[in-house]
């Protein structure tokens, strides 16, 4: 039998085809130049996923956030910091040649940004929207246990409006993740 790409047998207790990655990545808002510095993001991912029966398909979640200790330059308030954390629920589909599986995916998203500033007052700027995401990627199993996956995630349709300014809040993110499976 194969489940994950990797071929089980009564002494590999892969149980339930579901994996957790976790790794580090650089992410980048798709808000145009304008958000320069704050537009290039250090990104901190996880995803989970489990597959859907004896199908390809499998439910996914992904979470992200990252962190710049700058803020836009044309930005009304001046010094701070930019946060901004994504969240996915969706569906993937696998296709395994061995050990190596590729996947494409699509699902909803939620993005969160925040400026925290410093100078010349102290205070925060937030918002958030919803819209979708499309990856694909590609997961290498290394033993029955665990992988190392590669991710590029783009969400869209997430406009928001900071410090009566309207903006595109869509990310873009690769990410390299090290993953169990179980």
């Amino acid at each position: 039998m194969v489940a994950s790409g990797v071929e089980t047998t009564a002494d590999t207790p892969i149980g339930t085809p579901a994996r957790v990655h976790g790794g580090l990545a650089l992410g980048r808002t798709d808000s145009g130049p304008s958000w320069a510095p704050a537009d290039e993001l250090p990104w901190l991912g996880i995803d989970a996923d489990m597959q859907l029966g004896d199908t390809p398909i499998w439910a996914t979640s992904c979470f992200g956030v990252g962190y710049s200790d700058e803020v836009p330059r044309t930005s009304p308030r001046g010094q701070g910091s930019t946060t901004t954390v994504d969240f996915g629920l969706g569906l993937r589909h696998y296709q395994a040649f061995g050990p190596v599986e590729p996947f494409v995916g699509v699902g909803l998203g939620f993005v969160d940004r925040r400026f925290t500033y410093t100078d010349p007052e102290p205070g925060n700027l937030y918002d958030y929207s919803f819209g979708g995401y499309l990856e694909a990627g590609a997961s290498c199993a290394i033993t029955g246990n665990f992988s190392l996956a590669a991710v590029a995630r783009s969400y869209l349709g997430t406009d928001q409006s900071l410090a009566e300014q309207s903006f595109d809040a869509d990310t873009f993110s690769l990410l390299v993740l090290f993953c169990f499976r179980r």
